[in-house]
């Protein structure tokens, strides 16, 4: 008997646990469809923003152009970035070639 009243006890916490996690998701998704505008473009444009895919360096912001960070597409990091990361592993891992 005291197996059957735990199985039950375990289906009605399981069951008012599952409706708070429902009714939560629902107000989550119904959150964010009211903040969101809908418009696939313009959520394209934002991953592709977060992603990196979009350079944000202006010329103009630098006395010279050549000083301004570069980024290989496709590729997260600027190369004086990639350099000084190279560099950094070099010093704390030794290479195995030496």
């Amino acid at each position: 008997m005291g197996g059957t009243q735990r199985v039950g006890f375990f289906l009605l916490v399981l069951f008012f646990a599952g409706s708070v996690v429902v009714m939560a998701a629902h107000e989550l998704q119904a959150r964010s469809r009211r903040k969101g505008g809908g418009d696939p473009a313009s959520a394209r444009r934002l991953i592709q923003v977060l992603k990196g895919e979009t350079v944000a360096n202006k010329p103009e912001g630098y006395l010279e152009a050549e000083m301004m960070p570069q980024r290989r597409p496709g590729s997260y990091l600027q190369e004086q970035d990639r350099k000084n990361l190279n560099s950094l592993l070099k010093q704390v891992v030794p290479s195995t070639n030496e």
